[in-house]
């Protein structure tokens, strides 16, 4: 029986932007780290991530949390020929 993920149910329940939002984050991060730089977003879209897709950190920029590293892409190399 397929369970649905229940992260995946969280972004769901987001508006639109909130989505978009988590969505441009997850991709714009760092691949080893996680981290970025946070663009301007408007206060509603900030509180719908926080603490759920990210940690703000004290220099402006963000942390995603490991919700949202589970959506990352998984970057596998392409083997020599």
């Amino acid at each position: 029986m397929d369970h649905p993920h229940p992260r995946r149910e969280t972004l769901e329940k987001a508006d639109a932007t909130s989505r978009l939002a988590a969505l441009t984050l997850i991709l714009h991060a760092h691949p080893t780290t996680g981290t970025g730089q946070l663009p301007d977003l408007d206060e509603q879209t900030l509180t719908t991530l926080t603490p759920t897709w990210i940690s703000l950190l004290d220099d402006g920029s963000y942390q995603l949390t490991e919700a949202a590293a589970d959506h990352l892409p998984i970057y596998q190399p392409t083997p020599p020929a």
